[in-house]
This record gives structure tokens, sequence and C-alpha cells, in this order.
């Protein structure tokens, strides 16, 4: 087996998709995992978490979430999923992001981590989950709707002005990986 695995993670319940494609270390716990996941999509990591490979929950030992599943840290990647499998993630349980992460093939040499591709930006931390985001979005394409003023002056709170569902950059994906690998 390589030293390292391509992935891709998809965050559901939103549309158009909000996807990453990544080289990841075949050897990584999940709780590195879970770093690198939050560096690639753009989450601040402030909230809890949790791993399902197959029947088995995986979650942060150390957190208020320890009750919800086994220690993260202590399986490695490579070790449960096969090139071709899948996993859920998910992030922050109030607004239940919901991601699919597919372990699509074995990585080519090269830097590790990095980010290959994706699509779109990351819905900012606690804008209310995919449902409410889905909303969000309706709104800054559509300013004539009846709740668009009450949703994006809400949205700017959280988000600030200027932010682009569309906008997506690998460079800075990278960059957020690459700050995390040197710390």
């Amino acid at each position: 087996m390589s030293d390292s695995l391509q992935i891709r993670v998809s965050l559901r319940g939103v549309s158009p998709e909000v996807w990453r494609r990544l080289v990841v270390p075949a050897d990584c716990d999940f709780g590195q995992l879970h770093e690198l996941l939050m560096a690639a999509m753009g989450w601040q990591g402030g909230h809890l978490h949790q791993f399902h490979v197959g029947e088995l929950p995986l979650t942060a030992a150390d957190s208020e979430a320890e009750e919800f599943g086994e220690d993260e840290r202590g399986y490695a990647l490579k070790a449960l999923v096969e090139v071709g499998g899948s996993f859920d993630y998910l992030y922050d349980f109030g607004d239940s992001w919901e991601h699919t992460v597919v372990v699509e093939a074995e990585a080519e040499e090269g830097a590790v981590p990095r980010c290959l591709d994706g699509e779109r930006a990351c819905p900012p931390e606690d804008c209310g989950g995919p449902e409410r985001y889905q909303e969000i979005c309706a709104a800054l394409a559509d300013s004539a709707r009846p709740d668009a003023a009450e949703l994006l002056e809400e949205f700017e709170e959280l988000a600030g002005s200027g932010f682009d569902p569309e906008h997506f950059d690998v460079a800075e994906a990278n960059a957020a990986l690459a700050e995390l690998a040197s710390a």
C-alpha cells in the first residue's frame, strides 16, 4: 500500500455540492484526519465531530462527545478503510454538517497533505445547518426575496460581507494544510 491516499470529502445537504479532493497520509489517525478536513474544507474546528466507519463511531476522547464513540486517535485510516470504501463524518452536532468521505485511490508520491481540487466555499460556522444555508444562498442570489434583508443581515454577522458561496481556491486550502502541518 502507498504511504498516501487520495480522498474526496463532500458536504451533504447543500446544492450545488461543496467538496474537496485531498491527498492524506495513509497512516494518519482519525483525529489527524479531522484536522486535515477542517483545514481543507475551511471549517474552524470549534465544534464536536464524529466519524462513522461502518458500524464504528469514532470521536475525540478528550471532548464532550467521547460518550458517542471510540477514541479516534486509536485508529489509522488505512486500517479501517480500503480504496473504494467510504465513511461518514459529522461536524457540529448542532448544525449537523454531514460529509461523505470516499477513499478514491492510493496516491502518487508528492507533498502530503495537499488539496488537489474542490468546488465552492464551505458554509460559515454556526449559520444554521444545510437547510438554513440553502436559504441564505437563495437570498444572496435574489435580494428581492421578502426574507432576504433579514437573512443577509444575520448572515453578515457570521460571515462578514462579501461571502461568495462559489469561491474556492486550492492554493488557500493548501496554505491552510501547510500551516497545520508546520504546527
